[in-house]
């Protein structure tokens, strides 16, 4: 398979706070352009995918003001300097959910919104989750963590309960292992 990627004509950063709102204006070989708006994020991103030692989920149900709706959603969020996926994963866990983890296991990547941004995000599982603090989340988010069973997570699902997209990323790599 063959095809010709356009050519950037133009590029403008139109917003930079904590991401960037850019317009490249994409030239193709037939010689139209065209405008195309992407988000560039500041920092790569990771969710985990954790279990206790007794198998259940270390789940979150968490405020997303976008959607103005609580979201089940795993644990993640964006790289610190310096970090690598295992890194960030632990610091992640342990901020969110008060959580520590025996082993970890990178899951895969996947690029969440490639129509409309670069940023990737790894997939982290943890095994041998347990309770080791309160969490400290960030100013701003709003969010609670359960301990859930596979079966209860599929029928929160099915119930049309509102989820992170991630999630089916998530739980797609883990069940590739």
């Amino acid at each position: 398979m063959s095809f010709s990627i356009p050519k950037i004509k133009e590029s403008h950063v139109l917003l930079d706070r904590y991401f960037k709102v850019a317009c490249d204006q994409l030239l193709f070989e037939d010689g139209l352009d065209t405008p195309y708006y992407s988000l560039q994020s500041q920092a790569d991103a990771v969710m985990v995918v954790a279990q206790d030692r007794a198998g259940r989920f270390v789940i979150n149900r968490e405020y997303r003001h976008p959607t103005r709706q609580v979201l089940l959603s795993c644990p993640g969020g964006t790289f610190e300097l310096e970090e690598d996926p295992i890194q960030a994963a632990k610091r992640e866990l342990l901020e969110e959910t008060g959580f520590v983890a025996e082993e970890w296991t990178l899951l895969g990547e996947a690029y969440p919104y490639p129509g409309i941004s670069s940023q990737k995000i790894y997939y982290v599982h943890a095994r041998g989750a347990l309770k080791q603090q309160e969490p400290s989340c960030e100013h701003g988010e709003i969010l609670q963590t359960f301990l859930m069973e596979a079966e209860e997570i599929r029928d929160a699902i099915l119930r049309g309960e509102a989820l992170d997209g991630q999630v089916g990323t998530a739980f797609f790599l883990y069940h590739l292992l």
